[in-house]
């Protein structure tokens, strides 16, 4: 049996107009992007109003743009900042330990 609240969105409801799964929407609700009410009944699971749904993705264009807008950081050529950190490759824990001054150094 289907019950419908006038006004309220189900879970399927919501995941068929954001182009998701159920679970992804339940997952925005537990993370707290996605406001919910629960337990309109036995069973019913969330409801999500419409204004919640409209809040959520104004959000979350908002987040994209600022992802999109984001300036990209540029280095000058030649620059030592342009290079990526040097990482000691250590063949072995010993030798790592070794160079932290951890242990004596030296072939054993």
């Amino acid at each position: 049996m289907f019950v419908h609240v006038a006004g309220l969105l189900t879970i399927r409801e919501v995941a068929a107009e954001l182009k998701v799964g159920m679970r992804t929407v339940v997952a925005y609700i537990k993370s707290g992007d996605l406001r919910a009410m629960r337990g309109l009944g036995r069973g019913l699971g969330y409801r999500i109003k419409r204004e919640w749904l409209d809040a959520f993705l104004r959000v979350q264009e908002v987040r994209a743009g600022a992802v999109d807008e984001a300036p990209t950081p540029t280095v000058p050529r030649g620059s030592r900042d342009a290079r990526p950190p040097a990482t000691p490759a250590f063949r072995s824990v010993r030798d790592a330990r070794a160079a932290l001054g951890l242990i004596r150094g030296g072939k054993s």
